[in-house]
């Protein structure tokens, strides 16, 4: 397995692999072996779910770090159609949370509702 991703990954958030290894729960040196040996599904779920990103973009399967599915988006965003999950895969790209996409919805939908009221 290519480490290098894993290594950017806590490069960008100012993370040795022990301290990722730690925080996850993984045996000491385990994600350096990894880079000789496939490590098992389970643990790299552990190190996706810490970044929040897909196993499929640890594994260099996906270019994208997160990936959105039509269950990710939320309701008020699904009146929109299929765009949603363009607009929030966009979103995600360039590095806003689904809790920073939430609130700007939630703005977007009282700023909506003050300028019906007006």
């Amino acid at each position: 397995m290519n480490i290098n991703r894993i290594r950017k990954l806590c490069d960008d958030n100012n993370l040795t692999f022990a301290s990722l290894e730690r925080e996850v729960e993984l045996p000491n040196n385990s994600i350096r072996r990894w880079a000789n040996s496939e490590p098992s599904i389970d643990k790299v779920q552990k190190v996706a779910d810490f970044f929040e990103c897909t196993t499929d973009y640890l594994l260099g399967n996906a270019d994208n770090q997160k990936s959105v599915l039509w269950t990710d988006v939320p309701e008020e965003m699904k009146t929109v159609g299929i765009e949603a999950v363009e607009l929030m895969q966009e979103a995600l790209d360039k590095g806003f949370t689904k809790k920073d996409i939430q609130k700007m919805i939630k703005m977007y939908n009282e700023w909506k509702r003050a300028d019906e009221d007006e």
